[in-house]
């Protein structure tokens, strides 16, 4: 990667072929980043990180308007929303969504989303269908969804007016370290 770094998100979008990194630490300076990157996997991908050079494998793009460590990322509705962390200030309840680059905006483009109700680093967020799950964080099994406004009947891509909701802890399990959602 053009920035070492520890602790960070990982997100890519269905058919896609691209892998975004998101935030994490820098070990040398043990500093929270707010940088992200991303490369292009294809059938080659393989053969591209043996030969080129760090800087041609992986590009640059808009950084998070909030530098962490310790966050979680998902892909919904065609972006990418990181969550959560710590930094200097502590654990955070922050949500932004990523537009990834594309043509138009060629770094990208990050919207701050409504903050999750609890503080959370080391969890997980999830998809499925049209909500999205935060499960977790260190020491506890809670959960939260963000979901669209009660008098919306249409589900869209503008996320900036939903909200999340608490709903009950995972029964039987102390810790959530870790969970995914595939489609079938």
């Amino acid at each position: 990667m053009r920035e070492a770094r520890s602790q960070p998100a990982a997100a890519s979008l269905p058919n896609d072929g691209r892998i975004f990194v998101f935030g994490g630490q820098d070990e040398s300076s043990d500093s929270e980043l707010a940088s992200v990157e991303f490369c292009q996997l294809g059938a080659d991908w393989e053969a591209k990180v043996t030969s080129a050079h760090t800087v041609e494998f992986w590009q640059p793009a808009a950084s998070m308007r909030t530098a962490r460590r310790a966050p979680a990322a998902t892909q919904f509705k065609g972006r990418i929303i990181v969550a959560g962390g710590l930094n200097a200030e502590g654990i955070l309840n922050v949500v932004e969504m990523f537009t990834p680059p594309d043509a138009r905006c060629k770094l990208g483009q990050w919207t701050e989303l409504t903050g999750m109700n609890q503080p959370r680093s080391h969890f997980t967020l999830l998809t499925s269908t049209d909500l999205v799950f935060a499960i977790g964080t260190r020491g506890d099994n809670t959960v939260e969804t963000l979901t669209p406004p009660e008098d919306s009947a249409d589900c869209g891509n503008d996320l900036t007016s939903w909200s999340w909701s608490s709903k009950n802890p995972v029964e039987n399990i102390d810790l959530i370290t870790g969970a995914a959602s595939i489609r079938m």
